[in-house]
């Protein structure tokens, strides 16, 4: 198929072929007119990223483990002592983040 049977963009004239050869547009207006071919590309990107991307637990929901806990209270300990009160705050908020929540557990 020659060059000249691809859609080009009117503005920068980028054809569907430089697109597809190098993965990049070359301006804004190169979208519109590759309309339908950028969709198509886009799907197929988000299915084989949701296919290659393992599903993770969020963040929130995950404890950190005990011996963190522990280290982190020891290095809030040690700020208060020397007086870095903005890192005890800190810390602090790590450790509250990290508190269970829910009722009956003083927390809401």
């Amino acid at each position: 198929m020659a060059e000249t049977n691809f859609p080009v963009c009117t503005h920068c004239g980028h054809t569907w072929g430089e697109y597809r050869a190098r993965g990049l547009l070359g301006c804004p207006h190169c979208y519109v007119a590759f309309g339908d071919g950028l969709q198509a590309d886009i799907g197929w990107l988000h299915r084989a990223l949701a296919l290659a991307i393992p599903e993770a637990a969020p963040a929130a929901d995950a404890a950190p483990d005990p011996e963190t806990l522990a280290r982190w209270r020891e290095q809030m300990a040690e700020a208060v002592r020397s007086e870095n009160y903005e890192e005890a705050a800190r810390i602090k908020g790590l450790l509250g983040a990290s508190a269970p929540r829910g009722p009956g557990l003083g927390v809401a």
